[in-house]
């Protein structure tokens, strides 16, 4: 904490870090911060634990991450006990584990082996980009919303925002670097060889008529199944009356608040959403989008 005070203010945990141990950086002498009292008194603790004691600072509310500042960490209010030498603080300490037996957490089960390369690109991809901006991964997306890029493949910066968790701010600093990687994967694994397809969606939904079923089948979330059914839709290849979990009464509902809040030239489903509080999922108002883009383009 006395780090991040001495420096200003203004960095992420990568720069903290090296000088908490010591590190050499030209850049470090250039700021002064090497004869700061702070520099190198970290040694002790491996880069690992030191990103493990910031996150837990972070969780803890000692500290802010600035995401519009590239990530620099900021002293709040709480910390001062701490820094006053008021107030003792105990934290867990991380023991890195080795790179092969490290797992993807609670998703670990979702993922099938034809897509963990996939999944493990969009995770380097991040990790890139945390490093990068000194911040922690989360900072960056959440899992879930990896899994989504990874389950629903968006190819355009609208489709992207349709992903939970891709807000405006984070589609333009980060967008442009995961659509890369989903159009490097899309060109280099054949559409055949990927069970994850619109089209054994469409086949299963064909033959039980039930999103949750699909999406169990499927090891997939449902929101992602209907995701597919709308993709389906736009191609013409299923009309939105197939689903029988939308009806005429819905389907009424939820274009009226269309026409009321929707943006053509940028269709974002979160003004719908919330002006129908909530009370359809996202993948159901994907599918009724595709069906009236359809009819207003026909």
């Amino acid at each position: 904490l006395s780090c991040v005070y001495r420096t200003g203010q203004r960095f992420g945990v990568n720069y903290l870090i090296d000088v908490l141990t010591g590190s050499g950086q030209e850049r470090i002498e250039r700021f002064g911060h090497n004869k700061l009292s702070t520099y190198g008194i970290g040694k002790d603790l491996d880069t690992h634990q030191w990103r493990s004691v910031y996150r837990q600072l972070v969780a803890l509310g000692y500290l802010s991450v600035d995401v519009d500042g590239h990530g620099s960490l900021r002293l709040t209010d709480s910390c001062r006990p701490l820094l006053r030498g008021e107030q003792s603080l105990s934290l867990r300490l991380d023991i890195k584990k080795p790179a092969a037996t490290r797992k993807s957490g609670k998703f670990s089960s979702r993922i099938k082996e034809h897509q963990q390369q996939f999944w493990d690109v969009l995770r380097e991809t991040r990790k890139q980009i945390a490093m990068q901006q000194g911040v922690p991964p989360y900072v960056v997306f959440h899992d879930s919303t990896l899994m989504e890029m990874m389950e629903n493949k968006p190819q355009t910066q609208a489709q992207l925002q349709q992903i939970q968790g891709v807000g405006e701010k984070k589609l333009e600093k980060y967008g442009a670097a995961f659509l890369r990687v989903i159009q490097q994967h899309l060109q280099s694994t054949p559409e055949a060889s990927d069970s994850d397809t619109y089209a054994d969606t469409l086949a299963l939904y064909q033959s039980c008529h039930d999103v949750a079923e699909v999406a169990a089948k499927r090891a997939l979330k449902v929101t992602t199944v209907y995701t597919h059914l709308s993709e389906l839709i736009a191609s013409g290849q299923l009309q939105l009356g197939d689903i029988a979990e939308i009806s005429a009464a819905d389907t009424a509902l939820i274009q009226a608040s269309m026409l009321e809040s929707l943006d053509l030239e940028t269709p974002r489903l979160k003004p719908v959403f919330e002006l129908l509080q909530g009370e359809y999922d996202y993948g159901i108002l994907r599918c009724v989008l595709a069906d009236f883009m359809l009819g207003r383009c026909a």
